[in-house]
């Protein structure tokens, strides 16, 4: 880095010091950066830039845009959002022939934990897509990346999270469909279930069994679910008050993400059809989509689809997740109609403050990033 040219400056104050102390993160940042659009271009792929501020956006469960207002010329005062993902102006672009595009897109969201390491309003995403391809191509670009980053910017495939070591050889990931981790970790067979209605009393009926009680590592999330002095779960009578999202997502946070294994890089597939969002259903099983979810470290890095190209399907859950969301905002039309022209395609986000804080051997994304949200709008 170049040094000030100025001499007798007055003692720098404690921010300015924590910038000028994170050079080399931003010099390794900087390779990685690098070695993904390497990579990219090798793979060939082409870099896309897309709007950050868009006029709508896509709704989704779980994930609150943040709205602007701002005026024009002639002072007409005009209402937008700030994207939370690049995937709706990329599909755009799928549907006008593009065949594999990747995108380095800063994105934003409301209603994040300030407090969370893994958290932030404002972030990093490297989403890309291919046409014509499966799901499974996109897990392999993935794993391939990683790799890729990891050999030729951090000159070694193993990295260390909290003292942990990560091995990120391509041939060591492991994948597992939901269905497995259930099962394995929390004793509930969801193969018993006909709806997913049901599984509010699956859950309770599995709790309750003398082999279904399990141990958790962090405490829950869901209001009326504590832990005892055993350190064991205790079902609240009235289970059947919270959705099936609720408590699967209180699952994933409470027992299945905390018992992924952490030496090595793990895939999820086959997600649960409400979260399903913008990924295909499976043909043989409906109840479950074409998702996958990538962890490092029991961490979430990436969440990949085999995209969803039916117009009126698309439609029926932007409809459903807009009736849960208090702000309601009509869809983006010529999103539904680029649909029609996309035959197939698969697409994948991954969370690159994330990846880095782990590449980088970071405890938290705040670690690995010059600028952290939270300070910017918390500190005096």
């Amino acid at each position: 880095m170049r040094r000030s040219s100025l001499k007798n400056h007055p003692p720098y104050p404690e921010w300015i010091k924590k910038l000028r102390e994170k050079e080399p993160l931003l010099t390794t940042r900087n390779k990685l950066l690098a070695a993904i659009r390497t990579w990219m271009a090798q793979s060939q792929f082409l870099e896309v830039t897309t709007p950050i501020l868009l006029r709508k956006t896509l709704p989704e469960a779980h994930i609150v845009p943040i709205k602007t207002t701002f005026a024009t010329d002639k002072k007409k005062p005009l209402t937008g959002h700030l994207r939370t993902s690049p995937e709706v102006s990329m599909k755009k672009l799928l549907a006008a022939g593009y065949e594999r595009i990747f995108e380095i897109a800063p994105v934003f969201r409301s209603h994040e934990d300030f407090t969370s390491p893994h958290h932030s309003s404002e972030f990093f995403l490297l989403e890309w897509y291919r046409s014509n391809a499966p799901l499974s191509t996109i897990e392999t670009d993935l794993i391939a990346l990683i790799e890729y980053l990891s050999k030729t910017v951090l000159k070694t495939t193993t990295i260390y999270h909290k003292g942990h070591p990560i091995t990120l050889k391509k041939d060591k990931w492991q994948v597992f469909s939901i269905k497995d981790v259930f099962l394995k970790y929390t004793n509930i067979d969801l193969r018993e279930l006909t709806t997913w209605n049901d599984l509010p009393a699956l859950v309770k009926r599995t709790f309750n069994s003398p082999a279904g009680t399990k141990p958790l590592r962090n405490h829950s999330a869901l209001p009326g679910f504590h832990l005892n002095n055993d350190v064991t779960i205790e079902l609240p009578n009235a289970l059947a008050q919270f959705t099936p999202q609720e408590v699967f997502d209180w699952l994933m946070v409470t027992i299945i993400e905390p018992n992924l294994p952490k030496e090595h890089g793990v895939l999820l597939t086959g997600y649960p059809s409400f979260s399903a969002s913008c990924s295909k259903l499976t043909m043989t099983q409906p109840q479950y989509a074409l998702r996958t979810e990538a962890y490092l470290g029991g961490i979430e890095i990436a969440n990949g689809f085999d995209e969803l190209t039916d117009p009126a399907e698309q439609r029926r859950r932007i409809t459903a997740a807009l009736e849960n969301q208090t702000n309601n905002e009509v869809s983006d039309e010529t999103f539904l109609t680029a649909l029609k022209f996309i035959e197939q395609a698969s697409g994948i986000a991954v969370g690159l403050d994330r990846l880095f804080m782990l590449l980088l051997g970071q405890s938290s994304i705040k670690d690995s990033t010059l600028f952290a949200t939270d300070e910017l709008f918390l500190s005096p």
